[in-house]
């Protein structure tokens, strides 16, 4: 795990030291939920979290020093989602970085991956934001990668805003090391379930897994298109046709009702 703490003035936690900078942890299971116990692997001093190469760098050295059947990558911060391209001054991002007044917007992130995936030939089971508002089809699109190179094959988050706690990491690990051999579908079910299971439901939480190698198949089976998602975002006050619902909705098993109305009930799978 990589991790990267702003020098404050104000409100400081001293319980770990009160370092600054970034380090990166060998993650350890202990009983201390305050005092960080794991190993320190190396102290990057100051860097920009904000940066794709800053991600891109992780993300080749994890490849590289603890070589895995599977990769799952985690983004844990504030998160708003997709910048559309022409905006420059929308605040849509992951990974603020408040020191080096930056953050990756999706075009960025997309950029880590693929310079990653170019350098290690390794494509991400799954990408997970542990963050508000990042679970969009737009996002979709930006990370996945194409048919014949793909970048990430399952997407983790939520839809709505997240508690301050986020996911329920002490629920999924011990699963995952009771079971090592679990699929990348099967974890990513299990970061839902577990995230779902530990906040009330009177919160209106959202969560989900979306395999993103059937993006693409959903947009052909509708008629529709990349590009005609990106038009739909472009275009104020755009909304899709009532046809292109129920094409989606006769696709996905469901009713046109259970995309608009809140209190539909929950799929159950």
């Amino acid at each position: 795990a990589q991790m990267g703490r702003a020098e404050r003035d104000w409100d400081d936690d001293t319980s770990n030291g009160n370092w600054t900078g970034a380090k990166r942890f060998y993650v350890t299971r202990d009983t201390d939920p305050a005092i960080i116990n794991s190993p320190v692997i190396a102290d990057l001093g100051e860097v920009n979290m904000g940066d794709p190469a800053t991600l891109q760098s992780f993300i080749e050295w994890s490849v590289a020093n603890y070589p895995a059947q599977h990769y799952a990558l985690i983004l844990w911060n504030h998160g708003s989602g997709w910048r559309e391209r022409t905006t420059a001054t929308a605040i849509k991002s992951i990974c603020v970085d408040g020191l080096s007044n930056d953050d990756l917007t999706m075009t960025e992130l997309r950029s880590a991956l693929n310079a990653a995936n170019a350098a290690t030939g390794k494509t991400l089971d799954i990408v997970g934001f542990d963050a508000c508002l990042m679970q969009m089809v737009e996002v979709a699109y930006q990370i996945m990668g194409s048919a014949s190179r793909p970048l990430v094959d399952i997407m983790v988050g939520s839809e709505e805003t997240e508690p301050g706690d986020g996911w329920d990491y002490a629920a999924t690990l011990i699963a995952l090391t009771a079971d090592p051999a679990m699929t990348p579908s099967e974890l990513a079910t299990r970061i839902v379930s577990d995230y779902i299971g530990s906040y009330s439901s009177s919160l209106g939480i959202t969560q989900s897994g979306v395999n993103l190698g059937l993006v693409e198949e959903l947009a052909t089976a509708i008629g529709s298109s990349k590009a005609y998602v990106w038009q739909l975002e472009n275009k104020k006050n755009a909304k899709p046709s009532a046809e292109l619902l129920l094409k989606i909705a006769n696709y996905l098993g469901e009713s046109p009702d259970f995309f608009l109305d809140d209190s539909a009930n929950e799929r159950s799978e």
